[in-house]
């Protein structure tokens, strides 16, 4: 990732972008484009198919800036195949809506906590080592499933881990950029968005394994899930560890 910083005598209103970076070396090469000037927020994806763009820059409404931190937050969670795989992975042995739900509860209040003290500098991390630490959770995650049959105690080690994840979902944050006036309000709803894409999937994944725990074979398919789990787990800490 690399930032640009222009500063101008006076103020820009609009001006067009050239990108042309590695096209002719990685013709599927992709760039995420993010462009903040005060409240500004702007985001778009660029690519071979589209090297050029406008941009005019206007200071939206509070409403408008907190939306788009909103949608940011979904965005990335259903981007985010290692936080998802992790919810995958806790709620296989999950055998009532009830203990689901109180997994889910404490992965959201644990990763609150982290994202809010990380993102506003309040605790100090290493982005290189909490990325190498998701999955390890994921990892370890997947071997107790082999071994555990019940979710009863499960929220505990979920609270843990929650905690970790929250400090990658600051370090995502924190390559866009936070407006300085209005970082909570902006931190809250990129929160929302984080959960509103996990209940989204939950909501979606859940009454399909409830009905699949109705088979007798359910427990070996869930130890076959939970090995091809680990595997890519461990794949992921090995790339992320260099």
């Amino acid at each position: 990732m690399f930032k640009l910083r222009l500063t101008a005598d006076e103020a820009i209103e609009q001006f067009n972008l050239h990108y042309n970076l590695m096209f002719e070396d990685a013709p599927l090469h992709t760039n995420v484009l993010l462009v903040n000037s005060g409240e500004y927020f702007y985001q778009n994806i660029l690519d071979t198919k589209k090297r050029d763009v406008q941009i005019t820059i206007t200071q939206p409404e509070s409403e408008s800036v907190l939306w788009k931190y909103f949608v940011l937050g979904i965005e990335h969670i259903l981007n985010g195949y290692d936080h998802l795989l992790f919810l995958l992975s806790l709620v296989l042995i999950a055998s009532r809506f009830k203990d689901a739900l109180k997994i889910v509860t404490a992965f959201t209040i644990a990763h609150s906590i982290t994202l809010f003290l990380v993102a506003t500098d309040r605790i100090q991390v290493s982005s290189h080592w909490v990325e190498a630490l998701i999955p390890l959770t994921i990892c370890y995650v997947a071997v107790e499933n082999m071994f555990v049959q019940k979710a009863k105690w499960r929220w505990q080690l979920t609270t843990l881990f929650g905690l970790i994840h929250g400090m990658g979902f600051a370090g995502a944050l924190a390559e866009t950029g936070l407006p300085k006036s209005n970082l909570i309000g902006s931190l809250l709803t990129f929160n929302l968005g984080v959960e509103a894409g996990q209940l989204m999937i939950l909501c979606l994944l859940l009454p399909f394994l409830l009905w699949l725990r109705r088979f007798p074979w359910y427990r070996k398919m869930m130890i076959s899930t939970s090995c091809l789990i680990f595997v890519l787990g461990f794949y992921w800490l090995i790339l992320r560890l260099q």
